[in-house]
């Protein structure tokens, strides 16, 4: 799991929904994403924890105190988010594929 910050230009909206909180007994996640929004385009995705809004720690804040920071922001929106999603190194990727390449071919050949 990584943490980074995501710096979202303002104003809202930011284009993504918001669940959980102390009063759900559940850590504020990322429940939704809309398509080509500032959230969209800072790489957020379904699933992410915000651990902190505007480097306020959300540990303890309610959904509606959450819901309300991230309302207050005006001119750009900080979140420090918990990630799975993880880094893969260009090479890794590019073996990667030319493994699947190799594996198509054999498999529409019948290693022909």
């Amino acid at each position: 799991m990584s943490t980074y910050t995501v710096s979202l230009p303002g104003p809202g909206p930011w284009g993504f929904r918001l669940q959980g909180g102390k009063d759900f007994n559940m850590p504020l996640t990322i429940s939704r994403i809309s398509p080509g929004s500032k959230a969209a385009q800072g790489n957020l995705i379904q699933g992410d924890v915000i651990v902190a809004i505007d480097g306020v720690s959300t540990d303890g804040m309610t959904h509606l105190e959450a819901q309300n920071k991230i309302k207050m922001a005006n001119y750009n929106l900080a979140l420090t988010i918990q990630t799975l999603k993880q880094v893969i190194p260009i090479s890794s990727l590019v073996t990667f594929l030319k493994q699947v390449k190799r594996d198509q071919r054999q498999f529409i050949c019948g290693y022909c």
